[in-house]
């Protein structure tokens, strides 16, 4: 069993078969960025 470098992935070698798990998904697709805005702030 391996860890992806970037920790998202893990892969598992066994009976000639080579298993690749997306288990922690791509953090970019699970929270929608938010556009900047650019209003006048006050306070």
């Amino acid at each position: 069993m391996s860890q992806s470098p970037d920790g998202l992935a893990v892969a598992s070698a066994g009976d000639e078969t080579l298993r690749i798990w997306n288990v922690f998904g791509n953090p970019d697709q699970a929270t929608p960025k938010k556009e900047a805005t650019r209003e006048p702030f006050a306070h």
